[in-house]
């Protein structure tokens, strides 16, 4: 049975990346609406989800290995919480006047 769970702990980690596609259109539009749905589904899969997930995989697992796959999984959170930082003040700062100049042209 663990290996059943393994794979779907890998399915359920697969969560944190549905993000990604709207960041890609994001970055062919360049608008401040599809950033801002980008920070909502960001902070939703990677700050939200990533605890949930990272508390039901790692106490289920008996392993030697437990702090060191703590250890980096809150190295990985800490980074997920400054690029989120970042984000949220590219979104208060956001220009929309370049919005204005594309649509102009």
């Amino acid at each position: 049975m663990p290996e059943v769970y393994a794979w779907r702990a890998g399915s359920m980690g697969y969560m944190t990346e549905i993000s990604t596609p709207v960041y890609n259109i994001w970055k062919l539009k360049k608008t401040k609406g599809i950033f801002a749905i980008f920070c909502v589904l960001f902070f939703l899969c990677r700050i939200v989800w990533v605890p949930i997930f990272l508390w039901g995989w790692l106490f289920r697992q008996s392993s030697p290995n437990f702090d060191w796959l703590l250890g980096v999984s809150s190295l990985f959170y800490a980074l997920q919480l400054l690029f989120f930082a970042k984000m949220i003040k590219m979104l208060m700062k956001y220009d929309s006047s370049k919005e204005r100049r594309k649509k102009a042209e």
